[in-house]
């Protein structure tokens, strides 16, 4: 695996180099990238971690998941389609081509969150392409307490837009989102200060209807109301991304061949690459 390893430490020198380059620069960078994804597909995720989070801290660093929040079974991670078009932009660049909304990163970066960029080879992690069969499978794989009542209403949310379940909710679907859990990061009840959130637990104890099932998708899963079940990211424009996948929410250190560096999406500064 030290080849893997080599190629993730390759394209993040490559990547950091490329920002602000000039035109003949960033064309040899493209075409370096290429070489080095021809070698070894890479994959990825934009971790993002509250500052309050034990795991941020270098020395708790090995206990670190591709998700910060340890109650998360699932993690969404990016291909190598995504790597490719992260050369020549910036941290913030790459979160927004990722679909994170500009509001909801500047809230995160107002409120303190840090960012780190992990860069992996795609065979390292088992992802299933986000697609809505990829995610009735992964939730019927990695949630069998609940997929009875989740497939009860998979039809329906898969044919029906997504603003007329907000309608029939009668509730702002993202503001419970946002809400969270109260114990946050490390979670372990699933309650929430909102009645409407609904966590595996609560959904365990519910009766199921077709609102709390998607609530459940959003709130436990990470599926936005912008998610249309393509596979793809798509940002607050509507624009499509790069594919996107669903996998298990694995400890950094147990990602073979994997590389971690600090980032800043607010001021397009990258920190020195700590390799794991």
């Amino acid at each position: 695996m030290e080849a893997s390893a080599t190629a993730a430490s390759e394209f993040i020198e490559l990547w950091k180099n490329s920002i602000n380059c000039d035109t003949q620069a960033l064309i040899e960078a493209k075409e370096k990238c290429e070489h080095i994804l021809n070698r070894v597909e890479l994959a990825g995720r934009m971790i993002h971690i509250e500052t309050t989070s034990e795991a941020f801290a270098e020395n708790e660093i090995d206990a670190n998941l591709l998700s910060d929040d340890r109650w998360k079974r699932l993690s969404w991670i990016f291909g190598p389609d995504a790597v490719r078009n992260f050369i020549g932009i910036d941290a913030r660049g790459i979160c927004l081509l990722l679909g994170f909304g500009e509001e909801w990163l500047d809230r995160k970066l107002a409120s303190g969150t840090r960012f780190k960029l992990a860069i992996f080879p795609k065979t390292s992690v088992d992802g299933t392409l986000a697609t809505w069969d990829g995610v009735e499978n992964v939730v019927q794989k990695y949630y069998p307490e609940v997929w009875g009542k989740v497939e009860n209403h998979m039809p329906e949310i898969r044919s029906t837009d997504f603003t007329e379940i907000q309608r029939l909710a009668g509730y702002d679907m993202q503001a419970v989102n946002l809400v969270g859990r109260r114990g946050r990061a490390y979670d372990v009840d699933g309650e929430s200060d909102s009645e409407h959130y609904i966590s595996l637990q609560r959904l365990q104890r519910r009766e199921g209807t077709l609102v709390q099932v998607r609530q459940f998708l959003w709130d436990e899963i990470g599926i936005k109301g912008l998610f249309v079940g393509d596979g793809r990211t798509q940002n607050d424009a509507g624009e499509q991304g790069p594919r996107e996948f669903l996998a298990r929410n694995l400890p950094i250190n147990d990602i073979e061949g994997h590389i971690v560096i600090e980032v800043n999406p607010s001021r397009c500064l990258v920190w020195p690459c700590i390799a794991l």
